[in-house]
């Protein structure tokens, strides 16, 4: 199995000027693009052109199933992309890199945030985009400046915003999984859990309703052995060891035979059972993005193997000068890689082979 170079394509959003004042960056300097996260199913989504701009992502509803004038269907699938905090908007993008719309938060005063009374119009006004995720065409938004996860559909419309006082610090990377959302509270070095309906703290029967003493800044699920049992992969930033997370008792289990990886950012189900894709970065110049598989050995213990990878510190094809966000698209085996500190995504094929 192996990475192959597929194409790229730049993503260049220039700070403000008072962004860039406020970040003690030049005045021309551009956003380090974060996280990317890929929409399977767009049916239903149009795109709604704005003068002057990128069109904006609108969602058919209320019985009402024709495009207005001007109107277009929405590219399937296609690219969210965050650009990172301080910017306010998402960037979309079909799979040959063409930005074909913004999707700019938008809170309706019916949604409750639990321990904010300021004015929702003010908060959003503020909001930082950082870490997103995409499930069963619901849009999951970290502020990890401000602590929230904003739930929204996929034109941007926010539905709910977890933001209980005090559960979160710095929230990064998502997951959803066994009808739960989990979330990395890299500020307190856990993984938090949160139910689906209500959006509470989850506690386990017997355990904490999270996992603890772990700095992770990504999370997913991917399936495990003959019986595809479904199991929650995440990786350390501090140790650099991918951990195999117990959901009953709330515990982690190192996987065994692998090497630190340098600073896991985002993992992503792989191409098959039992793999994972890992972005990872490191002082000592580990920009790369690695494929690993992992297994459940007969006393318990997990085991990974490094199955290939693809990378470099560098600006060529290939190569990574802070590698983030990733996304897979099982469907055409394309994987979709943030490229941060060289301002593009690349794209990669996934050769079984």
């Amino acid at each position: 199995m192996r990475l192959a170079y597929s194409h790229e394509w730049p993503v260049h959003l220039k700070m403000t000027s008072e962004e860039a004042s406020r970040n003690n960056r030049p005045r021309e300097a551009l956003h380090e693009i974060y996280d990317i996260a890929i929409a399977l199913d767009t049916v239903g989504c149009v795109l709604s052109p704005r003068t002057g701009s990128s069109s904006i992502v609108r969602l058919l509803g209320n019985g009402e199933v024709a495009k207005q004038a001007g109107e277009t269907d929405m590219p399937s699938p296609c690219l969210y992309v965050s650009a990172g905090f301080p910017c306010h908007s998402l960037l979309v993008f079909d799979q040959t890199g063409r930005h074909v719309a913004d999707v700019t938060l938008s809170l309706h005063s019916a949604v409750h945030i639990a321990g904010v009374p300021a004015n929702s119009e003010a908060l959003l006004q503020r909001y930082h985009i950082g870490r997103i995720l995409i499930h069963d065409r619901s849009l999951y938004v970290a502020d990890c400046e401000f602590d929230f996860i904003y739930v929204c559909d996929l034109a941007g419309d926010v539905r709910h915003v977890i933001s209980w006082p005090d559960e979160l610090c710095a929230p990064m990377g998502m997951c959803v999984a066994f009808d739960r959302l989990y979330v990395c509270d890299s500020g307190h070095r856990r993984v938090r859990v949160y139910d689906l309906q209500s959006y509470r703290p989850v506690p386990g029967e017997d355990s904490p309703g999270y996992f603890t003493g772990i700095h992770t800044r990504g999370v997913c699920q991917c399936s495990l052995g003959p019986q595809q049992q479904q199991r929650l992969v995440t990786g350390d930033f501090e140790s650099g060891h991918v951990l195999l997370l117990e959901t009953h008792q709330r515990c982690s289990v190192r996987l065994s035979g692998l090497d630190s990886i340098g600073e896991p950012f985002a993992l992503v189900p792989g191409p098959l059972p039992d793999t994972v894709f890992v972005s990872s970065s490191s002082m000592q110049g580990d920009h790369s993005v690695k494929l690993i598989s992992f297994a459940i050995t007969g006393q318990g213990d997990g085991e990974g193997r490094l199955l290939t990878f693809c990378g470099g510190q560098g600006s060529g094809p290939g190569q990574f000068n802070k590698p983030r966000g990733l996304a897979f698209d099982p469907t055409s085996l394309k994987l979709y890689v943030v490229d941060a500190r060289n301002y593009r995504i690349q794209v990669f094929s996934v050769d079984k082979v």
